[in-house]
């Protein structure tokens, strides 16, 4: 359930760009963006109209109040466990990289420093993203087949991460198109 809907909402993220990217480009970015705060609004108010985080009998839920000492002392907890740390890394080192590419430095790096037009730059998020959506299903069927092979399957994808990032940023002027597309789609 969590990989279908982590697949959704990337599918949702491409779908969602279109309408967008047509806003943008005609109207102009202050109704663009004013029209994504609107919808956001909106999804507030509908959340705030029909979702309740009641038992189907309606009575109000016991919430007991908890210190800051209980806190973190749940939390020094949870990190005792080996699993916790784990995923924590896991997580960290392999999706750091795409998504400070996505949502950061991608088109800035791809449009200045690789000299790309915004659209190819925009293409190539694409293209990440198609390669999320498809990777999430090998990298999902994989940990669900071997479990305890998890940790070897972490330390490829960091490795296939930095080894792309290093063959991309030691070149001394821009890449070739076809090398940027791979970056991506491995990243």
């Amino acid at each position: 359930v969590s990989q279908l809907t982590g697949l959704l909402g990337q599918l949702g993220q491409v779908l969602s760009a279109v309408p967008f990217l047509i806003l943008l480009n005609g109207p102009g970015w202050t109704f663009a963006f004013g029209s994504a705060a609107a919808l956001g609004l909106l999804a507030l108010v509908l959340v705030l109209a029909l979702v309740r985080d009641r038992p189907d009998d309606g009575a109000a839920p016991v919430f007991e109040p908890t210190t800051l000492k209980q806190t973190l002392a749940s939390i020094a907890e949870v990190w005792r466990r080996p699993g916790t740390r784990l995923g924590f890394f896991s997580h960290m080192g392999t999706q750091f990289s795409i998504t400070v590419f996505a949502l950061l430095w991608g088109v800035p790096y791809l449009t200045s420093a690789q000299g790309l037009s915004a659209s190819t730059a925009g293409a190539l998020l694409t293209v990440s993203v198609a390669s999320a959506v498809a990777s999430g299903i090998v990298v999902g069927v994989l940990t669900g087949r071997y479990p305890m092979r998890r940790s070897w399957l972490v330390l490829a994808i960091m490795i296939s991460n930095a080894t792309m990032w290093a063959i991309v940023l030691a070149l001394p002027g821009p890449a070739p198109l076809w090398l940027l597309v791979l970056l991506v789609v491995v990243i």
